[in-house]
């Protein structure tokens, strides 16, 4: 959670949904018998009347024994709701 003059790391939000858009990144480092690195960030911006509310939440998890192939972006988005939670930030502004 970023407080007053920390800085609030949203990246781009590129597919539209209801009443807003969703950005998402995942990634992978390791493998191949060692430890893998997972992670998945996903973040909406969501706009209603005159209140615009950002979320983002960040899971991450060190995983033992999986190959190199195993090791992916895809297998860190099918183990997103399993890994810890790691970060979360919430901004909600209002226009006035």
């Amino acid at each position: 959670n970023a407080g007053r003059g920390e800085r609030l790391d949203f990246t781009g939000f590129f597919e539209p949904i209801d009443d807003g858009w969703l950005g998402r990144s995942s990634f992978s480092a390791g493998g191949g018998g060692g430890t893998c690195s997972l992670g998945v960030t996903r973040q909406t911006a969501i706009l209603k009347g005159a209140t615009l509310t950002i979320e983002a939440t960040s899971h991450q998890d060190d995983v033992e024994g999986l190959s190199v192939d195993d090791c992916s972006p895809a297998e860190a988005e099918r183990r997103e709701d399993e890994m810890p939670c790691t970060g979360h930030q919430l901004v909600v502004t209002t226009k006035i």
